[in-house]
């Protein structure tokens, strides 16, 4: 359960609803702790001066993905995980985060020390400002970044990063673009699933092994985007969007995470090879059509 606090606060003289979420009562110690905030207005949102916390090479994504879109919607969701005893990385629990802190609140550079790993996703709904040869046409983008890297040990693995979405509305041809940014070097991960009315999934390692003396390669943040249309004028119809990393952790030797996507009842499902275990940091938005 959730609590839900509501803040006003200043941008760029224009007033911002700041909707924060955390638990709704107290929160069991054994829930998996995550850290919620979303943010909106119909004017445009800009994220460098929403998120200084993100690293250099997100703002840039940011400047160059949302060139001619406004950001009207943005949620953030932040998670911290810990290497167990098996050296494997798992989510911390609102417990766990509590005895960290003291009172269960988290900073940009973790939980307690640099053990910990935080992990933020961003989702965005950003509407055409022009120049779209459709009615309706939306961009919905995602980012993540890791706070610290794993240790190649814990991390020599496949992740994904999925954005889904349901309502009757078409992919822009060649509009999707995937980004990931390793501490030395960035690669750009094709897409592994692609489903109409459904989504767009990205797969790449999550550390990337280099024969020695190279030095590893660790994902510390990436960005994902896809445009959606339609050939009608915006009926006013509301549609949920979907960013989320899919971190892998039951053995060091993932390969791929059979990532499927598929359109049901309206929305979408997200799924993987049975054998595969994944943790999810999912963050939601909205937009209309």
């Amino acid at each position: 359960m959730r609590k839900s606090v509501l803040k006003l606060i200043s941008f760029l003289f224009i007033a911002l609803m700041v909707f924060s979420a955390t638990a709704n009562a107290a929160p069991n110690n054994d829930q998996i702790y995550r850290n919620i905030e979303n943010f909106e207005n119909s004017l445009g949102l800009d994220m460098a001066t929403l998120f200084p916390e993100a690293s250099p090479k997100l703002q840039s994504d940011w400047e160059k993905m949302y060139e001619d879109y406004t950001i009207v919607k943005v949620q953030k969701t932040e998670m911290f995980y810990q290497i167990d005893s098996d050296n494997k990385l798992v989510p911390m629990t609102v417990g766990q985060v509590k005895q960290n802190t003291g009172k269960g609140q988290i900073g940009t550079m973790g939980v307690g020390s640099n053990t910990n790993y935080g992990i933020t996703v961003y989702v965005t709904t950003a509407k055409s400002v022009g120049g779209s040869s459709y009615p309706t046409e939306w961009l919905l983008g995602g980012s993540f970044q890791w706070n610290n890297t794993p240790n190649l040990d814990a991390g020599k693995s496949v992740d994904a990063f999925v954005i889904g979405w349901h309502g009757g509305l078409a992919i822009k041809q060649n509009s999707t673009s995937g980004v990931v940014h390793y501490n030395k070097g960035d690669t750009y991960p094709a897409v592994v699933t692609i489903t109409p009315n459904a989504g767009v999934g990205w797969e790449f390692n999550e550390a990337i092994d280099k024969t020695w003396p190279a030095g590893n390669w660790y994902a510390e943040s990436g960005s994902f985007a896809v445009s959606i249309i339609k050939n009608t004028t915006n009926a006013g119809n509301i549609a949920n969007a979907i960013a989320q990393y899919n971190q892998s952790y039951d053995t060091k030797n993932v390969t791929s995470l059979g990532l499927s996507l598929s359109a049901t009842g309206g929305g979408f499902s997200i799924g993987w090879t049975n054998t595969t275990k994944v943790n999810t940091i999912p963050a939601y938005t909205d937009f209309t059509y």
